[in-house]
C-alpha cells in the first residue's frame, strides 16, 4: 500500500567491477566513461563556484582593508587637528595669563 506522499524509488543496479583478465563489453566501457565524464563535469562546476566564492571573499577583504586604512588615516588627522587646537588654546590661555599678569 502506497499513499500519495510516498514514492517507491528503484535502486540502480550496481555493476560489479570486472576481475583481472575478465572481458568487458564496449557498452560497459562507454557507460563507465559517461559516468566519469558526468562526475568530472560536476567537479568542474563545483570548482568554478568555489573560485567565484573565493574571488568574492578576496574583494570583500580588500574593501575591508581599504576601509581600515581610511579609518586610521581619519583618526590620525583628527588627533593632529585636536593637538593643533589644544596647542592654540594653550597659547591663547598663556597670552591671556601673561596680559593679566602685566596688568
Amino acid at each position: 500500500m502506497e499513499d500519495d506522499n510516498h514514492v517507491r524509488v528503484k535502486k540502480s543496479s550496481k555493476k560489479k567491477k570486472p576481475k583481472m583478465g575478465e572481458q568487458v563489453t564496449i557498452a560497459d566501457l562507454t557507460e563507465t566513461l559517461d559516468s566519469l565524464a558526468e562526475a568530472v563535469t560536476q567537479m568542474a562546476s563545483t570548482n568554478r563556484n568555489i573560485l567565484k566564492n573565493n574571488q568574492t571573499v578576496v574583494e570583500y577583504l580588500m574593501d575591508l582593508r581599504n576601509a581600515k586604512k581610511a579609518a586610521n588615516l581619519y583618526t590620525m588627522q583628527s588627533v593632529a587637528e585636536n593637538q593643533t587646537q589644544g596647542e592654540t588654546m594653550e597659547q591663547e590661555t598663556s597670552a591671556r595669563t601673561a596680559s593679566q599678569t602685566q596688568e
